[in-house]
């Protein structure tokens, strides 16, 4: 394997949603930091009013920087299993939040959402697995229909914050059985350690990989100088594996973006370069 820290990163490296990252509003500082694209987050972006939005994509668009994918698809009130799912409500709202994301060039949506698609311990997992397959191909129509250049990508969150679809080996059992081209997954190395899953579980995933995120599983937080993440160059090497070649987002706790971003993107750089 390459020690050349300086050989080229295959993939694009961001910065998603969460904690304090608030991409959106510091695309600027992100973009500085060195990263290629940002992920923000959907359900709050369906917020925004039309004027807010179109000044967040104009000021993207004139930086030359891109929204690669976008994270927090579902507020917690528009629920996909369980026994008060409103399929109207979640078309009504699959059909804004696709719309958002054209506007912005994303291209790819993650759909980690627990509070959506988290269910009563009496409620049948059976059935709940029916209706996250009907949702997902509610969105596959809703991006086919328009003909967004879109894909959904379903990720495996583990058990502290989900009961349904926890693993991602789970996940891609699902998304062979939606069995549609708009609908892929997300590969998060934070979930598979949190889930003590084989990073092997990935060469499960060619083809259907959309979108990756990462974040040190020690606090959820940005990667830094001398951290030992094990697993990590691992992780990087079943990517390769599997051929995929788009973004990988920096989902973490974060204080300060500027510093902390500089100091995770050389560090990444430099474990994909001893990786591969």
């Amino acid at each position: 394997m390459a020690n050349d820290t300086t050989t080229a990163c295959p993939w694009k490296l961001g910065i998603c949603d969460f904690s304090k990252s608030e991409p959106l509003l510091n695309a600027e500082l992100i973009q500085d930091a060195g990263f290629d694209y940002i992920e923000p987050g959907l359900a709050k972006a369906v917020m925004l009013s039309p004027r807010e939005l179109a000044l967040a994509a104009e000021n993207i668009s004139a930086r030359g920087f891109q929204v690669l994918s976008m994270n927090w698809f579902l507020p917690p009130g528009v629920k996909v299993t369980g026994p008060d799912v409103d399929t109207k409500l979640c078309r009504e709202y699959v059909e804004k939040a696709f719309a958002v994301t054209d506007s912005l060039g994303a291209r790819a949506v993650v759909f980690g959402s627990p509070a959506s698609r988290s269910i009563e311990e009496d409620f049948p997992m059976e059935k709940a697995w029916t209706q996250l397959i009907e949702f997902c191909r509610i969105c596959a129509d809703v991006i086919r229909e328009n003909d967004y250049a879109l894909r959904l990508g379903v990720e495996h969150v583990n058990y502290s914050e989900t009961n349904v679809l926890r693993k991602l080996e789970e996940v891609i059992r699902l998304v062979k059985e939606v069995d549609r081209p708009e609908i892929g997954l997300t590969v998060d190395f934070y979930h598979l350690v949190m889930e003590k899953e084989p990073m092997e579980t990935i060469l499960g995933a060619k083809d259907l990989a959309v979108a990756v995120q990462l974040a040190n599983p020690a606090n959820r937080c940005f990667p830094k100088h001398n951290d030992d993440i094990p697993q990590l160059k691992e992780f990087f090497q079943m990517l390769s594996a599997i051929g995929y070649a788009g973004g990988i987002g920096i989902e973490a706790n974060v204080e300060d973006v500027a510093a902390e971003g500089v100091e995770a993107l050389e560090y990444l750089k430099t474990v994909i370069a001893e990786a591969l």
